[in-house]
């Protein structure tokens, strides 16, 4: 194995700040068996199927940031919260009080 040497590119940091501002809090959405992956998690590219389907329609995605924190399992509920910054869209999928993962649409 060879190591390439480091794009150059704008690095941002690992974890994703939400906004101290109010969110708008979403209907919950369960976690289904199709979204559960082979360690019985919600599967990573769940997360960002259903942040997607919560974005405006005429929104552009130039980037993506993901920031996992607590896993979802099947049957759990999901409340998505829409944040609306200068950059663009951060969705937070909670469980409960818990965030359980939080999604940046720049």
């Amino acid at each position: 194995m060879t190591l390439e040497p480091q794009l150059n590119m704008n690095y941002k940091d690992r974890r994703i700040i939400l906004p101290k501002t109010e969110g708008e809090v979403l209907e919950p959405i369960k976690v289904l068996r199709a979204d559960i992956d082979y360690n019985k998690h919600l599967n990573n590219a769940n997360y960002v199927r259903i942040a997607m389907e919560l974005l405006p329609e005429n929104f552009v995605v130039n980037g993506l940031r993901v920031e996992y924190r607590v896993a979802a399992k099947l049957g759990d509920c999901l409340i998505p919260t829409i944040y609306k910054t200068a950059d663009g869209i951060i969705v937070s999928l909670s469980i409960e009080s818990e965030v359980s993962a939080i999604i940046e649409f720049t």
